[in-house]
C-alpha cells in the first residue's frame, strides 16, 4: 500500500486531491490489481512515483523493496507457503497446499502423511483424522464415527455391535453388554444356583430362614388350640 503525505514548504500538512492515478509495471513478476501490486516472484523491487500537479511541476522519488514472493499464485507468500509450487488452500494442518474437499486439511503426500496431521479422508469434507487408523473417522456426527476410539472399530469377534475395544463382555453375543444368566431362570439377572432349567429364581438363605420360623410358630399355634379346645 502505497501512502502519499504533502508538506507545504513551512512543514504544514496539505490535503491532496488526487484525480489520476496511472500505474506502469516493468519486470516479470508483477502484476497490477485496482491499486495494488502483487508479486509472484519475491525479491528486491524498485518502486519509481512520478507526480505531476496542476501547473506541470514533476517530482520524482524511487524506493527499493524486499518481497517474498507468491510462485504458485494461491495468495500465500512463498515464506509461510508449505507447498510452495502448488496451488493450494489448506490452512490447518499446513498454509498453501492441495485441500481436495476444502475442509482446511491437506491432502496427504510423499512429504506429509496421515500421521503428521494431513487429511485422512481427503475426498470427505467434515472428516480428516483417524488416530487409531481403523478407518473410522474420529469426528463425531458421522454416519460411521468412530465408535472406540483407539481401538479397531472392525473387530467384534461374537458380533455383538460392540467393539471389541469397548466391549465389557468379549464373547457374549448380547448387544446389551448384559452378561447372560447360563441357568436360564425367569428373570433376567446374573447367573443363579437355582438349578439349570428350574424356572424360578433361588430364594435368598435369609429369606428361607425367615419363612421357616413363620411356619414353626403357626405350627405350634395351631397345636395350642387344638389342646385347648380339647
Amino acid at each position: 500500500t502505497l501512502n502519499i503525505t504533502a508538506y507545504d514548504e513551512y512543514n504544514n500538512s496539505l490535503n491532496l486531491n488526487i484525480s489520476e492515478v496511472n500505474f506502469t509495471v516493468i519486470g516479470s513478476g508483477l502484476s497490477i490489481d485496482g491499486a495494488n501490486i502483487l508479486a509472484t516472484a519475491g525479491g528486491n523491487h524498485s518502486i519509481n512515483a512520478q507526480f505531476i500537479n496542476r501547473v506541470g511541476d514533476t517530482i520524482q522519488f524511487q524506493s527499493m523493496i524486499f518481497v517474498w514472493g507468491d510462485s504458485d499464485g494461491d495468495g500465500i507468500s512463498d515464506s509461510i507457503d508449505r507447498c510452495p509450487y502448488h496451488f493450494g488452500n489448506s490452512t490447518w494442518d499446513r498454509l498453501g497446499c492441495i485441500d481436495e474437499d476444502g475442509d482446511g486439511w491437506s491432502n496427504p503426500d510423499t512429504n506429509w502423511n496421515v500421521s503428521q496431521g494431513a487429511d485422512a479422508f481427503p475426498s470427505r469434507s467434515g472428516a480428516w483424522s483417524d488416530s487409531d487408523f481403523d478407518g473410522f473417522p474420529n469426528q463425531f456426527g458421522l454416519i460411521d464415527s468412530d465408535s472406540c476410539e483407539g481401538h479397531d472399530d472392525s473387530i467384534d469377534v461374537d458380533n455383538d455391535g460392540f467393539v471389541d475395544g469397548c466391549d465389557s463382555f468379549i464373547g457374549d453375543d448380547n448387544e446389551q453388554g448384559i452378561q447372560e444368566d447360563e441357568n436360564a431362570d425367569s428373570s433376567d439377572n446374573p447367573i443363579e444356583e437355582d438349578g439349570a432349567g428350574s424356572g424360578f429364581t433361588e430364594v435368598n438363605p435369609e429369606l428361607r430362614v425367615l419363612i421357616f420360623v413363620i411356619l414353626i410358630m403357626g405350627l405350634v399355634i395351631i397345636w395350642l388350640r387344638i389342646r385347648k379346645t380339647s
